[in-house]
């Protein structure tokens, strides 16, 4: 099955510092032990200069033993994000629906979502709340884009930033102040 363990029968010095600090993900997720955590990335393959984040992504969650799928979700950057408008989805009903069914079909234990605004579609995100998948955003142009970023990072469940200033405001962007919040550091820089 999709869903093996965890552990690679070879484990690298960093692949295995990772995997012990995947595990409390894993179980803030639901996922019990030795079950490999399902990753869907939301990829807005429409994002200039992502390349590179696009690539990594798939490969570093692989690299910490997770199984990962991609489905591109750029066409939601032309729906927009707002139910409120009679408008909304008028040049392609049912797409965000649609997208968000094909994830919920994986069955990922979460959802990765590289920037933001394209999967802060709320009937993306309705969707695949209501088949209890868990999302989470990585906020990259942080705290350039912070003012942007604070209405749409309470939608998710699990906000990542680059930048240790901006962890505070996305907690007071939240009614509720509920969410897990963290620092992704960059790759260069020591953990």
């Amino acid at each position: 099955t999709s869903r093996q363990s965890a552990t690679p029968k070879s484990c690298t010095q960093t692949t295995c510092s990772w995997r012990l600090r995947l595990e409390p993900v894993a179980k803030s997720l639901g996922v019990p032990p030795g079950v490999k955590i399902k990753v869907a990335i939301a990829d807005d393959s429409r994002l200039v200069y992502s390349d590179d984040y696009r690539q990594g992504w798939k490969a570093g969650f692989e690299a910490i033993g997770c199984d990962v799928q991609v489905f591109d979700i750029s066409v939601l950057r032309r729906i927009g994000t707002t139910t409120m408008s009679p408008y909304r989805s008028r040049s392609m009903p049912g797409t965000a629906k649609s997208i968000a069914d094909q994830i919920c079909k994986w069955k990922p234990h979460l959802v990765w979502c590289h920037h933001g605004r394209a999967a802060s579609n709320d009937e993306f995100l309705l969707r695949l709340k209501k088949d209890g998948l868990r999302t989470a955003v990585y906020l990259c142009d942080e705290p350039y884009e912070s003012g942007e970023t604070t209405r749409y990072s309470p939608k998710f469940q699990f906000v990542f930033t680059m930048d240790p200033c901006t962890i505070e405001a996305h907690r007071r962007s939240r009614k509720d102040r509920d969410g897990v919040y963290y620092l992704l550091k960059l790759v260069n820089e020591p953990l």
